[in-house]
């Protein structure tokens, strides 16, 4: 299977494909990167190439992900947000990852782009290219991206929205929460224990509440993929400001009346509870993300108030996902009705249930200490700092 997929880089500049062309395989017909990629897509091979190199001792594996890293580490002061690159499109054909559309953000088409940043440093028990790329991005994530949401009983919590930059350099705003990007709390969490940044702690908590009470404010009890929310602009993410966000329900209702599309605007006083201004995507897809940062989070802390979150979450999820015969995705999780999407991705078993299961288990069971999950919710064996591969190997 390596060796298929290792195909993929047999382009000219070593950037590798999206999919692979079975009549280049077959028959040897020339192949380039795509012009059309996401710095996830090119950016989220380190992981699983590496911990195979590991495995094989073949450095091979290792080598292929890192040569298009290395384009990236050059590329990082060059964008437009300098630290962070534009989610798409970027031109694998001819190595452009700066450039792009000017979109910066933590959800689809970046997530697991910076996720594998800080991984990729724990994988291989200290690693400074994989440090600096990440420490870099997140000093440009948390003051540009992150904002509180004006919700009902103003809790204090964050969430990250999206930064867009034109070709003029002008900065705007989007403040839209992306289920993808509930990810980031638990991911600050990590950061905070493994690059010794106790700040970054107290901001995956609030990420990771932050999803929760969009998932306890929505009417099924479920956080739909992609909304929007009022953001509290008063307040600063990366310091404490008191009183700077409190429920306004008239200030609310004005901002949806303004902001919501035109289909949108008559129900907005049936979202004021959910404090959903509206949604691009309304669907819930069996998503782990949410349920990933709890249990990060949780491993962390020993909060137990997060394994009660994690319940309620799961009693909303069987509820209105469960069929006779599997669980299903939901259309539209605005709808009471909760119409269903006749449809289940492999990731609901791979990493939603199995998230779940661990907020719950003994601690010992797949230690953060010894284990690094990959974006599919998969366990990679870590290497601990100044430890070789054959005695990381005798631990397995």
């Amino acid at each position: 299977m390596a060796n298929l997929l290792y195909v993929a880089f047999d382009t000219p500049n070593r950037l590798p494909v999206p999919v692979l062309d079975w009549e280049f395989i077959t028959v040897g017909r020339a192949q380039i990167a795509s012009e059309h990629d996401s710095i996830a897509g090119l950016g989220s091979l380190t992981l699983e190439f590496t911990h195979l190199a590991q495995l094989t001792g073949n450095l091979r594996w290792y080598d292929a992900p890192l040569r298009v890293m290395k384009i990236f580490a050059a590329a990082q002061n060059a964008t437009r947000l300098p630290g962070m690159w534009p989610a798409k499109p970027v031109d694998g054909a001819t190595a452009d990852v700066h450039s792009g559309e000017g979109l910066f953000h933590l959800g689809g088409d970046s997530d697991s782009h910076y996720e594998y940043l800080l991984k990729m440093h724990i994988l291989l028990g200290g690693s400074k290219f994989y440090e600096e790329m990440y420490r870099f991005a997140m000093e440009i994530a948390i003051p540009d991206l992150l904002f509180r949401p004006m919700l009902e009983d103003s809790p204090d919590v964050l969430l990250f929205g999206q930064t867009i930059i034109d070709e003029d350099g002008f900065f705007n705003k989007s403040y839209r929460a992306d289920h993808l990007a509930c990810f980031a709390g638990g991911l600050l969490g990590l950061g905070s224990k493994i690059l010794d940044e106790p700040s970054h702690a107290d901001l995956g908590m609030k990420v990771t509440k932050g999803c929760i009470e969009m998932y306890a404010k929505a009417p099924l009890g479920i956080m739909p993929d992609e909304s929007f929310v009022l953001p509290c602009l008063d307040c600063r993410p990366d310091h404490d400001v008191p009183n700077c966000c409190t429920w306004d329900p008239a200030i609310w209702l004005a901002a949806c009346n303004v902001t919501a599309p035109e289909e949108q605007k008559a129900s907005c006083s049936d979202r004021l509870e959910s404090g959903i201004l509206s949604t691009a995507n309304k669907e819930y897809k069996l998503r782990p993300e949410a349920l990933e940062s709890i249990f990060v989070m949780y491993r962390i802390t020993g909060d137990t108030t997060l394994q009660a979150k994690a319940w309620e979450m799961f009693e909303a999820i069987g509820e209105h996902t469960r069929t006779e015969v599997a669980n299903s995705a939901i259309l539209d999780v605005m709808d009471k009705a909760a119409p269903r999407k006749d449809e289940m991705e492999s990731f609901w078993f791979a990493a939603t249930l199995k998230y779940l299961y661990l907020i719950f288990s003994e601690v010992e069971l797949m230690s953060l200490d010894e284990w690094v999950f990959n974006t599919e919710g998969h366990p990679f064996r870590r290497l601990h700092v100044g430890e070789s591969l054959q005695q990381s190997l005798r631990r397995l």
